[in-house]
């Protein structure tokens, strides 16, 4: 019987974590029965190692529920500096005439991350903070759901560089081969 109660407590515990960590990978927000759940920070994931969230399910769509059968929706998406200034914004995407009460729509990401309003030259960082507005209008109401903004920070990997035949050659470019793990001398 003891045991029985420490495996319930520990299947509890666990689903407590799972659901804990579950909810903190996305947001949402709730008015008038309709609810956008959108990503939130902190992202992961593959494709955030090269900085390519609208390729990562975590990070790549906003979903709304509770929509009255024939509303108009309409999704704005906005990307701003993480730490100030005023954000850009994308342009609409409108749904007439929604039916089944749910949508999933992809975020529009800048795909050129050069774009991205934060660049750390010393780590390689980029970084861009995205928000969604949506605006609902059915029978005459017009409801408004807005989420908080939500952060992409990723390294792009480094383009490899090499150095000419003749730059290894030169006897005061001897040290650079310290690093390669090869002496000027070895054979290949």
């Amino acid at each position: 019987m003891k045991t029985k109660r420490i495996s319930l407590s520990f299947a509890i515990a666990l689903l407590l974590v799972v659901s804990t960590v579950g909810s903190a990978l996305a947001g949402s927000v709730s008015s008038n029965g309709m609810t956008m759940i959108y990503p939130s920070y902190p992202l992961s994931g593959p494709a955030l190692q090269s900085c390519e969230p609208w390729n990562e399910p975590s990070a790549n769509t906003i979903s709304l529920s509770g929509i009255p059968e024939g509303a108009k929706v309409e999704v704005t998406f906005a990307w701003a500096n993480p730490y100030m200034g005023s954000p850009n914004y994308l342009p609409t995407i409108t749904f007439n005439n929604v039916t089944g009460g749910s949508l999933v729509v992809p975020v529009s990401y800048p795909m050129d991350t050069t774009q991205w309003p934060v660049f750390n030259s010393a780590t390689n960082e980029r970084a861009i903070a995205v928000s969604a507005f949506v605006r609902v209008t059915s029978g005459g109401i017009v409801t408004k759901l807005v989420g908080k903004q939500w952060w992409v920070r990723c390294q792009p990997p480094l383009r490899v560089q090499g150095c000419t035949p003749g730059y290894w050659r030169q006897d005061h470019h001897f040290d650079s081969w310290v690093a390669t793990g090869y002496a000027p001398g070895d054979d290949f």
